[in-house]
C-alpha cells in the first residue's frame, strides 16, 4: 500500500493520518471530515505531547509548539484515553 501526499496540504495529509492511523489505534472510526479544527490555549501549548486529552476530546497538534489543532469527540473519560496504547499512539504519532 502506497499513498502519495504529493500535492496535497498540511491539513489534508494531518487528517489523512489521524483518521487512517492514529484513531483506529485507539479503536475509534470516523471520517476526516469528523475532525474538527481548535485554537490551543496558553496551557495546553505547554503540554509535553503533540496529542492529549481535554475534557471529552483527544486533540492533536501538528508540532508540540502549535497554536491550532484537531480533536475529535469522544466518550472515553481520561483513564480509558491514558490506558489505550497512548504511548505507542505519541510514538507513532510523532
Amino acid at each position: 500500500f502506497y499513498y502519495s501526499f504529493e500535492g496535497y496540504t498540511q491539513e489534508v495529509e494531518l487528517k489523512f493520518i489521524i483518521t487512517n492511523y492514529l484513531l483506529s489505534l485507539l479503536g475509534i472510526t470516523c471520517d476526516a471530515e469528523s475532525l474538527e479544527e481548535i485554537e490551543i490555549d496558553d496551557f495546553n501549548k505547554q503540554q509535553k505531547s503533540n496529542i492529549y486529552f481535554d475534557k471529552d476530546k483527544i486533540v492533536f497538534k501538528s508540532n508540540r509548539n502549535s497554536s491550532r489543532g484537531f480533536y475529535v469527540s469522544t466518550s472515553m473519560d481520561e483513564n480509558d484515553f491514558k490506558d489505550s496504547y497512548l504511548s505507542k499512539i505519541r510514538v507513532v504519532y510523532e
